[in-house]
Order: C-alpha cells, then sequence, then structure tokens
C-alpha cells in the first residue's frame, strides 16, 4: 500500500483502501509519466507513447487480471493535466471553448444514459475515454469562467482563494478519510442530508486541515533545508581554513 501497489494488483491479489486509493494511483501515474517524458521529444511523441502504456496496461489486465479499474478511468485526466500544465494552463486555447462546451454536453449524455461497468473490456475503454473526455472539458470551462470572473473579485474574496488554493493538493489528499471519519461519527439518513452534511462541514474542515498541514510541511521543508545549508557553509569554511 505504500508503494501505490494495491492499484497495480488489485482485482487478483489486494483491494485498495477505500480511503486512499487514489494516492496509489496518483504514485503510479507520477511514475509512468516520467519515464513517457524521458522518451518524448514533443507533445505528439508524449501523447503517442501515454497512449502505448494505456494499450499495454490494457493488455496485461486482459492476461493477468490485474491493475485496478480506475487505472482506465483516471489515465488520460491525469496526462490532459500534465500537458495543460506545460502549456501553463492554456488547455482552452489549444481547444476552442465551444467545442469543449460540445463535448461536455454529448460526453454527459453518455454517462447518463449508460452505466459504468466494472469489468475492463474494449467497450469499459471506450466509456473511460467518454468519462476522461466529461472530466477534462468540464475543467477547462471551470478554469475559463474563473480567469474571466477572478479579476472582478474584491480584494478579502481573492485571498480566501488564495488560501484555498494553498491547501488544495493536500485537500485532493485528505478529503476522503476526512468525509469517511464524519461519517462514521453522524450518518444522516437520507442521501441528500449526507451530501449536505459532508459538503458544509466536511468542505470547511479539510479546508482548514489541509492549510495546517501545508503550512507545517512547508515550515519543516524550510527548517530543514536550512540546516543543510549551515552545514555546507560549516564545510564551505572549514576548507578554506586548511
Amino acid at each position: 500500500h505504500m508503494l501505490g501497489l494495491q492499484i497495480l494488483l488489485s482485482p487478483k491479489w489486494v483491494m485498495p483502501i477505500a480511503t486512499l486509493w487514489y494516492i496509489g494511483l496518483i504514485l503510479i501515474f507520477y511514475f509512468i509519466y516520467m519515464g513517457v517524458s524521458l522518451l518524448s521529444k514533443n507533445n505528439r511523441q508524449f501523447i503517442i507513447f501515454s497512449g502505448g502504456v494505456y494499450l499495454l496496461a490494457f493488455l496485461i489486465h486482459s492476461i493477468f487480471n490485474i491493475i485496478e479499474y480506475r487505472f482506465f478511468l483516471y489515465y488520460f485526466v491525469f496526462m490532459a493535466g500534465v500537458l495543460c500544465c506545460k502549456h501553463e494552463g492554456q488547455m482552452d486555447k489549444i481547444i476552442p471553448i465551444r467545442l469543449h462546451v460540445v463535448l461536455l454536453i454529448i460526453s454527459t449524455i453518455i454517462v447518463v444514459l449508460f452505466k459504468m461497468p466494472r469489468e475492463i473490456t474494449i467497450n469499459t475503454l471506450l466509456f473511460h475515454l467518454n468519462s476522461n473526455v466529461l472530466l477534462v472539458s468540464f475543467s477547462v470551462l471551470i478554469l475559463a469562467v474563473a480567469r474571466l470572473y477572478v479579476l472582478r473579485l474584491n480584494y478579502t474574496l481573492v485571498k480566501t482563494l488564495q488560501y484555498i488554493a494553498y491547501a488544495s493538493y493536500v485537500m485532493y489528499l485528505i478529503h476522503k478519510p476526512v468525509w469517511h471519519i464524519l461519517l462514521k461519527i453522524y450518518s444522516p439518513e437520507s442521501m441528500v442530508g449526507k451530501g449536505l452534511y459532508i459538503i458544509l462541514l466536511g468542505l470547511f474542515i479539510i479546508v482548514v486541515l489541509a492549510y495546517l498541514i501545508q503550512l507545517g510541511y512547508d515550515c519543516l521543508v524550510r527548517i530543514i533545508s536550512q540546516r543543510f545549508k549551515k552545514k555546507d557553509i560549516c564545510c564551505f569554511s572549514a576548507n578554506m581554513e586548511k
């Protein structure tokens, strides 16, 4: 579980931890990203090699019954995020906003009409690819709307959003365990009640806790780096005296 192998070894040998599977998944994605980046000289090669890894993973799953279905569900979302980062968030310029709107509508209709199967087949991969289109298009549209209105927001709201952005990665890492603990403490009977409970109370707890964890992590890294710098300076001074 510490190495993220539960995603690769599932479902044959192990089942992923319900509240932490996505951490193991993203570890695997990071390793794949490093390998693909080393092999790729441009965006076209990056896309080709990424697709090759996806097909290889499907082949391995078909033969050995390993690699969990969520690997296939989120793989291209992660890779699209990498490309978006490389282009400094300009995915809406690479693919026009109007096309994103069309893709979002079509992919949403498909997701609503067809239930996602857990068994990995060709039809499932097509469903996963459609889900990836939905997620990427929705994210790009949200980003475009945010860019449009962020300059019109007042200073207090902008600062609040900056705090949330600062804590966002840790929020991603801890949101499932926090929701799980909250529902263990109290679980409303209706689904609407559960949704309001984990969103209103859970979201507030997640933001505050994630901000404190990120702040503590940064302070720890700063302290460690300063100590190493002091040691390097002392060693340099000693060598100069010799």
